[in-house]
């Protein structure tokens, strides 16, 4: 920041920047000289003078002349005009005015209003042989009116000094340039005001002022009052001094550049040295070259300062120093080398003042070896409102910090608002906002920012309340810092945020994404992806007497450190509805973790290749609410492992080799409602890996109770086990807890996937089994507190979740699995269901009425068709190596049978008839022993029959039948889907015996052998169930009391009753599930009743007919099947 200029108070012996002849030589020729004197003149005129032509030597005139004017002159010295007592005009047009002096033409102390005007191609040069010119052209006059200066169309002026006007009384000073300015030494073009004039200087389109050594327009107005303005449209360029250069101890200052100012120290300068305001409205290039040089350098004691270069291209810094008037600005693009591209300082003590105000236009850039935009307020008063719409570093960071807006005055009561909605890109600090008052800092970050070794947000407070948004992408060795030790700090993430971990100027934190630093209560929001690349430091880390952590649906903690929250002191609440990897650390009291994410918390600790127990210390209570996810996540192919506070219990591993440990330390309470997983499929692993063990205590050692309740409100454990008999040979995940309560929401179910083993007995002692939960404090442990949220079988056997010491939880096997109930008795539902699908030969084609004289009407061919049905149940005991369950099923069916009757021959004692028929079934098999499970069955058959038909009344029926059947088994979460084929043969005799007209006895007797092979499956558990097959061998004998009417009473009628007695004489049936050999034992004789008829119409060409069974297995009320057959018979 340059320096304040100190306030100069100029008199005519003593002007700014020059100095006119003293005033005793011009008042002294004025008397002794009326009339002009030369050496050699071609000048005439008494009170008008004309010069033309080649003159030399010097002009004076007296207070008498009123207008001087040169055409096509050539003047080879100076003119000089002391004391005009009136209005003086001078022009000078197509002329030459050449002094080797240092000034060619001069006015001094003139009395009225002076008018200068150059024009066409006229020049004025000055070349004093020593010393330095105070203006080629000067002026001074006393009146208030000073009239107008004015150099157009290409006249030049040229010599170490310019065009400068003095009104050392109460008027104004006037200079418009059209025309060329060239000074070594002095200003090009100056004005200077000393009793309260205003001062008004153009610089037109084709102006020009080219100074080496100074200001390229200077102007002074040291009066109270007396405005100044300065419009360059031309080009204004200045060496080693300012283009443009201004002072003012009363008036407003407004400088409007709309061409160029080119300097190598300030392009513009500004002194306001009282309560005037300073307007600077550059439309057209700055260009301030060098190092530590300046495009606007401003001072102002007391009014507003105003900058517009919204629209220019600025090089150099823009750089304001105000005392109480505030400060509003509006930049474009900015370059500076050296010094902050932007520096706003402010010294408000006025209760009035209104601080700084700064915008930053879009589509812009600021550039520069320092900071981008540094506002200071320090005064008592005055805040700070900025507003960047363009870059700050946008092609190459900010040597320093991108923005900083401090309010170093203590007793500042104002804000600190910054609104950054482009990108930002620092070597340190993006973005910084503080003050040392009470007042409030806002900082909002639309655009991208990046700090390289610093912040990329900091926001710091004494007292106020600090609110900062990232609503874009922010990168920072901490990416959103606030600190406000007797306020509140609100982190709010909006976008992705990354603490890179690099090394810090400050010796601060690194790495961290969001850091409270000190607070009196914090709220942090989170609902993009939050990370750090450190190794040590948290995501989150927070140091507040109160704070709470949301991490919104969406939403991720992440980082190279594990490490997701740090809460350093009070109570710190969490609420995850997002992802949060790692652990956290609540070092405080009265915490909560409130976890309601389906995204889940995942708990983890591998940094650098090094996996190592993951513990969370939560000191309060943690809800896994509903939705809430809480994972033990996997690691994959660690470098190393450091087992280091590791605790192991029986069926655990210590971490490696994919297990893993997490512990959750200082939990008062845990109430789980949602799902708590060690699973593999879960965590990342890809499949089920057992070993894996979860503490939760509320000690801060694992295995010692803290006292802790682990409360089950419903919800989920999902664990990896092997499945074996348990006992030495465990191998399973573990959770770990202090006590259990049993909550409104009622038990946590266990969901156990299995990571190996065959399944087998594992006994049913206090402590037989897997160990699956372990509650340390035995006396405090809910009966009911964990259930088994699904059927759960290996191999042939189902496991159960049991408090068998009624403390610890185990999983015990007791039974079969369902699947292999089904698998085992699906052989001998299927002889069921060939048995009911076969029936007899009055079921299959009805009762033919052989008598001699209808021999030709019973040996017609004939279609027939028929339809049945059976509902039954079967029980028995299903038995293997040692073991025996009773068991039992429930078999429903249907079918359907179409075939056809040919006579292959017929002689004295019968006929031989032949059939084909085809028959489709569905059935369904399902358990009844309070497992579940089903089998559905479908059939398709095909089959032939020959039949002798006695006349005597012997008939003899063998038949064979081909059946491929398709199964779908499904018992608790376990299905497949075996298929097979099998195939019967028959062979069933009787005897009509005639007991009178109507009724006959007949005795039956049949053979029925069955063999029923199904293909080797792969269940749903991914298990290989090999091929099973299964002989049978029924036997039946029964007898039938048959009624027939007699023909001559009507049409064709016979019914029947029928007894008989069933037995299987093959062994029961063998299968292997899962490498067990199996065997399902039932009573092999049983009883059947039934009833049937047969009606034919008059013709005998239709029969139609129907059955119903009731069969009871004998030494058993379990076992019984009712049936039933109904058909139709076409003959012709």
């Amino acid at each position: 920041m340059a320096k304040n200029h100190q306030k100069q108070r100029f008199s005519p012996q003593a002007p700014p920047r020059f100095s006119p002849l003293p005033k005793a030589i011009p008042i002294l020729v004025a008397a002794v000289f009326y009339a002009p004197q030369w050496a050699q003149a071609a000048c005439t005129g008494t009170t008008t003078v004309s010069c033309t032509g080649a003159l030399s030597g010097s002009l004076s005139y007296g207070s008498s002349i009123g207008e001087i004017d040169f055409l096509n002159a050539n003047l080879a010295g100076s003119v000089n005009l002391n004391n005009p007592s009136g209005a003086s005009t001078l022009t000078v047009t197509g002329s030459t005015l050449s002094a080797s002096m240092q000034s060619a033409l001069q006015v001094n102390n003139a009395n009225g209003a002076v008018s200068l005007t150059l024009d066409a191609a006229s020049q004025v040069v000055a070349t004093p042989n020593g010393g330095q010119s105070n203006g080629a052209v000067q002026i001074t006059t006393s009146v208030s009116n000073s009239g107008n200066i004015q150099l157009n169309n290409a006249a030049s002026i040229n010599a170490p000094g310019g065009l400068l006007v003095w009104n050392n009384g109460s008027g104004s000073a006037a200079i418009s340039n059209s025309g060329t300015v060239t000074a070594s030494g002095q200003s090009g073009l100056g004005a200077t005001t000393e009793g309260g004039g205003s001062i008004n200087v153009t610089n037109a389109a084709n102006g020009q002022v080219q100074v080496q050594s100074n200001n390229g327009i200077d102007t002074h107005s040291n009066g109270v009052s007396g405005d100044t303005l300065i419009v360059n449209n031309g080009k204004v360029s200045s060496g080693s001094a300012s283009g443009i250069n201004s002072t003012s101890n009363g008036g407003n200052i407004t400088i409007q550049n709309n061409g160029l100012i080119d300097s190598g120290n300030s392009a513009i300068s500004v002194n306001s040295f009282s309560t005037g305001n300073v307007n600077i409205v550059s439309k057209g290039a700055l260009n301030a070259s060098g190092t530590g040089t300046y495009a606007i350098n401003i001072n102002s004691n007391g009014g507003q300062v105003s900058i517009d270069s919204s629209t220019a291209p600025v090089r150099g810094a823009i750089t304001v120093s105000a005392t109480n008037g505030g400060v509003q600005g509006t930049v474009g693009n900015v370059t500076s080398n050296g010094t902050n591209a932007v520096a706003l300082f402010f010294t408000g003590n006025n209760v009035s003042a209104s601080g700084v105000t700064l915008n930053t236009v879009a589509g812009t850039d600021i550039s520069t070896t320092f900071s981008g935009v540094a506002i200071l307020s320090q005064g008592s008063t005055g805040g700070i409102n900025l507003t960047t719409n363009g870059t700050i570093g946008g092609t190459q960071a900010v040597g320093r910090s991108g923005v900083v807006a401090n309010i170093t005055g203590a007793g500042n009561t104002a804000n600190v608002q910054l609104q950054i909605n482009n990108t930002v890109n620092a070597t340190r600090t993006a973005v910084q906002g503080s003050t040392v008052g009470s007042g409030n800092v806002s900082i909002v970050g639309n655009g991208a920012l990046s700090s390289q070794s610093g912040y990329g947000i900091n926001a710091i407070a004494a007292g106020g309340n600090i609110n900062v948004s990232a609503n874009s992408a922010v990168t920072g060795v901490t990416a959103l810092r606030g600190s406000s030790p007797n306020g509140s700090v609100a982190l709010i993430a909006n976008a992705n945020l990354t603490g890179t971990g690099a090394v810090p100027l400050s010796g601060d934190l690194s790495g961290v994404a969001l850091q409270v630093a000190n607070a009196s209560q914090a709220s942090v929001d989170n609902y993009a992806t939050a990370t750090t690349q450190s190794t040590t430091s948290a995501v989150v880390d927070i140091n507040a007497g109160s704070a709470v952590v949301n991490n919104h649906a969406g939403a991720t903690l992440t980082g190279a450190s594990d490490f997701a929250v740090n809460g350093r002191t009070g109570n710190v609440t969490i609420n995850n509805d997002g992802t949060l990897y790692g652990y956290v650390t609540l070092q405080g009291s009265g915490n909560a973790f409130n976890n309601n994410s389906s995204q889940s918390f995942d708990l983890r600790n591998y940094v650098a290749g090094v996996q190592s127990v993951a513990v969370a210390q939560i000191n309060g209570v943690f809800n896994n609410n509903a939705n809430g996810v809480l994972r033990l996540l996997a690691v994959s192919n660690p470098q190393s492992v450091n087992n280091s506070g590791a605790w192991q219990t029986a069926g655990s591993l210590l971490p490696g080799n994919g297990v893993v440990q997490g512990q959750l330390t200082g939990v008062s309470n845990f109430t789980n409602s949602g799902v708590i997983t060690l699973q593999g499929v879960d965590n990342g692993a890809g499949q089920a890996v057992a070993g894996d063990l979860l503490v939760i205590t509320g000690s801060h050692a694992a295995g010692t109770s803290g006292g802790g309740v682990y409360t089950s409100n419903g919800g989920q454990l999902r664990v990896d086990t092997v499945l074996n008999q348990g006992g030495a040979a465990s191998l399973s995940d573990v959770l770990v807890l202090d006590r259990t309560a049993l909550g409104s929401g009622g038990a946590t179910r266990v969901f156990v996937s299995r990571a190996g083993g065959l399944g087998s007995l594992t006994g049913t002692g206090a402590t037989d089994g897997i160990e699956i939960i372990k509650v340390l404090d035995a006396g405090n442990s809910a009966q009911n507190a964990f259930v088994l949220g699904a059927p759960l079988s290996a191999g042939a056997f189902q496991y159960q979740l049991v408090q068998a010491d009624g403390q610890n939880w185990y999983l015990q096997s007791s039974d079969l699995a369902a699947i292999a109930k089904i698998q085992t008795m699906l052989p001998l539902a299927l002889s069921e269901f060939g048995l009911d699908t076969l029936g007899t030969l009055w079921q299959r084609v009805g009762d033919r009425r052989y008598q001699p004289q209808r021999q030709d009407e019973a040996d017609s061919p004939a279609i027939w068709t028929r339809a049945g049905g059976r509902w039954g149940r079967t029980e028995g005991n299903i038995a293997g190596n040692g073991f025996s369950f009773a068991s039992a099923y429930r078999l429903s069916g249907d079918f359907v049978e179409v075939g056809a009757d040919r006579r292959l021959w017929r002689g004295d004692k019968g006929s031989l008839i032949g059939s084909a028929f085809a028959s489709h079934g569905e059935g369904r098999m399902s358990l009844q022993d309070g497992a579940s499970g089903q089998a559905d069955l479908h059939s398709n058959s095909l089959g032939l029959a020959l039949t002798w038909y006695g006349n005597n009344g012997y008939y003899l029926d063998v038949l064979g039948k081909w059946t491929h059947y398709d199964t779908e088994l499904a018992a608790d979460s376990v299905n497949g889907s075996p298929d097979g084929n099998g195939g019967l043969l028959s062979l069933e005799t009787g005897y009509q015996y005639a007991l009178n007209r109507n009724w006959s006895m007949v005795p039956q007797w049949q053979m029925v052998w069955q063999n029923n092979r199904l293909n080797s499956y792969t269940d749903s558990n991914g298990d290989s169930q090999p091929a099973n097959s299964d002989h049978s061998l029924m036997g039946r004998l029964g007898v039938a009391w048959r009624y027939a009417r007699p023909e001559d009473e009507g049409r064709g009628l016979n019914a029947y009753l029928k007894a008989d007695l069933l037995h299987s004489f093959q062994d029961n049936s063998l299968v292997l599930f899962s490498n067990t050999p199996l065997q399902f034992h039932t009573q092999k004789t049983s009883a059947e009743l039934g009833a049937g008829g047969n009606w034919s119409n008059n013709k005998r060409t239709v029969d139609a007919y129907a059955e119903l069974n009731y069969r009871h297995a004998l030494g058993s009320n379990g076992s019984y099947a009712l049936g039933g057959t109904v058909g139709v018979r076409y003959r012709w």
